[in-house]
């Protein structure tokens, strides 16, 4: 593909580009193989196999729509990557090693776009001779498609979400590029249709991120401009108040009672949303130091052992951190003129983060929230260690050196990443090892080694380390309720009966704030174990306290009590046979979130299991217009049927 921007700007060599391109996708696959065979794990299971739309069997508009609202991660609910996942499962189920090849060839095309996009973008600097900026441009490439920190994006199945809204932002300023540089009026009106009217769309419909599209292209604006003359023009200063304007806009509807639900998430989080905002100033210093100087010991699924900043000077260094971001944007629009590169490394980088790493109430921090704006800082030192080859190195053999070996290094730390994931107990004891703070990481580390038969050993080598596992995890933080499950679990499969004081310290645990989004999954694994496997041994009165600790604690909000009366009552009648007191907590939960037809079918489940035929008619009825998946459709028709039958 050939891109000519106008007179003054050549076109890149097409076959030296081939070349390159075969071989840095076949290094790409190459390195990461290895980790393509690892399962699903973390939060692969909310997004891709719990709901039920992604379970396609063809393509009828029903399995599409079914798929395209089957999210539940962020506001949107992020349907493009919900449609993506159930178009693997289509063709070979739950096959993880689809799942991660696609991303990987999702991650290949995007670095296609990363190339033309910053190939574009120097063509707009002072110095435009093609070979140069095509191997420059290369060059930034390379790094940042193999750089170790891009490694979740591929082998975390549910991370297409991430790789997907940069793919379409990627391509969004491309054509945006494209259409500034357009002579003919409807080549540059199509041109920003695509831009602005469908990849901007899409990238947000793939994960909320998108929404830094119209940012990320006032910084390209700003720091390499359209016009010949270096001078801001109308449409720059126009996005430049849209961006004002939207920003200012955004902060006052989080001051309002309307935006209220925007920040309720810090109800159940350990921090307050002021500790946020002062952890984030050392956490993106963290993922500065790993993007120049990675390290395979530092990298992790899960960075919970990072201590929360309570304070400006507790710890020391939120106060540093702060001063020297400060310092950093200084010096960034200082040099803005001279040094436009590395002007526009910094604020694409903090760009990039300006959602998931400030005020949205989020984990603190996870290494693929780097994916994008890792391109900025890389970026900025390529093109700078360019400048300065250019007037000190003139010698071609340490050139090649100075490139060569970085990216002979990222590839050894992704290769040996990518070796760590392709096998779950590989991976979860070294998480464990490397991180032994991490809550999570002890917890996974304790799940893995207790899925084992020889856990089910009381006395055996893996059951203790499994235990050992769980107990670090449960000491770690006061607030993990999954280890103290996972020890219930470890004594129920080896045969013995859990001690009361783990029992009554969960149900402690669940009825303390904060109740975080996780945590409802407990109740989750605890009705699904106690209805499916035979090796469950809590009594009624534990499960029934177990609930109750959760349904006391004030900080779960009514949508998730709902969730969880449902949850209760799959449990009261599927395992208990308690057809009484399910109906009971199926009305609660309706009664918090009344339109939810999952609970009004089974509430007609257990109308007509109950006896009450004309109850559960009407409400049959009622549920015909709803938005009901393939299989609760079946079973909306199937209880029709035996209505009829019964009467």
């Amino acid at each position: 593909m050939i891109f000519v921007a106008n007179q003054r700007r050549s076109t890149f060599p097409l076959c030296s580009i081939v070349t390159g391109s075969a071989l840095l996708v076949t290094l790409l696959f190459a390195v990461y193989w290895p980790g393509l065979h690892g399962d699903f794990f973390f939060d692969d299971t909310p997004s891709i196999l719990t709901p039920d739309g992604v379970r396609m069997t063809s393509l009828s508009w029903a399995s599409l729509r079914d798929a395209f609202y089957s999210g539940t991660s962020g506001p949107l609910l992020r349907p493009i990557a919900q449609l993506s996942f159930a178009l693997n499962y289509l063709w070979r189920g739950f096959d993880p090693f689809l799942f991660k090849i696609t991303n990987l060839a999702i991650h290949v095309t995007n670095t296609l776009l990363a190339f033309i996009f910053v190939y574009q973008l120097m063509q707009r600097g002072e110095h435009t001779n093609k070979r140069h900026c095509a191997l420059e441009a290369a060059i930034i490439t390379a790094l940042w498609a193999l750089h170790p920190i891009q490694l979740l994006a591929i082998l975390h199945a549910v991370q297409r979400m991430t790789s997907l809204s940069a793919g379409f932002l990627l391509l969004g300023l491309i054509l945006h590029l494209q259409a500034r540089d357009a002579e003919s009026p409807t080549r540059k009106a199509m041109l920003f249709a695509g831009a602005w009217l469908a990849c901007w769309p899409l990238s947000i419909l793939s994960k909320e991120t998108g929404l830094l599209f119209p940012f990320l292209v006032l910084i390209c604006e700003f720091f390499y401009p359209h016009t010949l003359g270096k001078r801001q023009d109308t449409f720059t200063r126009g996005l430049a108040l849209a961006c004002v304007i939207s920003a200012l806009s955004a902060i006052i509807y989080l001051l309002l009672p309307a935006g209220r639900w925007i920040l309720a998430g810090y109800d159940f989080r350990p921090f307050s949303l002021s500790e946020r905002l002062m952890t984030e100033a050392r956490v993106l210093w963290n993922y500065a130091d790993l993007l120049i100087a990675p390290r395979f010991h530092v990298f992790a699924i899960h960075h919970d052992d990072i201590p929360i900043s309570s304070g400006l000077l507790s710890p020391p260094t939120t106060l540093i951190a702060l001063i020297a971001w400060t310092a950093v944007l200084l010096l960034a629009w200082l040099c803005r003129k001279k040094q436009p590169a590395v002007s526009f490394g910094v604020f694409w980088f903090l760009t990039g983060h300006a959602l998931e790493s400030s005020f949205l109430p989020l984990e603190i921090a996870h290494e693929h929230r780097n994916y994008l704006p890792s391109l900025g800082l890389i970026f900025a030192g390529v093109v700078s260690i360019s400048q300065l080859q250019k007037r000190v190195i003139k010698t071609k053999a340490v050139i090649a050196i100075i490139t060569v070996i970085p990216l002979a290094y990222f590839s050894l730390i992704t290769a040996l990443r990518a070796h760590e994931f392709g096998d779950t107990l590989r991976l979860t004891q070294m998480e464990a090892n490397n991180h032994p703070n991490s809550p999570r990481a002890q917890n996974t580390a304790g799940s893995a080694l207790a899925a084992l038969p020889q856990a089910r050993d009381p006395i055996s080598p893996i059951h203790a380390l499994a235990r050992y596992h769980y107990e670090a995890s449960t000491r770690l933080s006061p607030s993990e309720k999954g280890s103290l499950l996972g020890l219930i679990n470890l004594e129920c499969n080896a045969g013995l009966k859990p001690s009361p004081p783990l029992i009554q310290e969960l149900e402690k645990r669940l009825a303390s704030p904060p109740f975080a989004p996780g945590d409802r999954n407990i109740l989750f694994s605890i009705k699904e174990t106690a209805t499916t496997s035979p090796t469950f041994c809590l009594t009624r009165t534990d499960v029934d306290a177990l609930f109750s600790g959760a349904f006391s604690n004030p900080s779960v909000t009514p949508w998730v009590k709902a969730i969880i009366h449902s949850w209760y009552a799959d449990y009261l009648w599927l395992n208990q046979r308690d057809f009484l007191l399910a109906k009971r907590n199926l009305e609660d939960s309706l009664t918090l979130s009344p339109n939810n037809p999952s609970n009004q079918l089974k509430l007609a489940q257990l109308f007509f299991l109950s006896g009450e035929h004309g109850k559960a008619t009407a409400l049959l009825k009622q549920l015909r217009a709803a938005r009901l998946n393939q299989g609760e459709l079946r079973t909306l028709n199937e209880l029709l049927a035996a209505t009829k039958l019964a009467d």
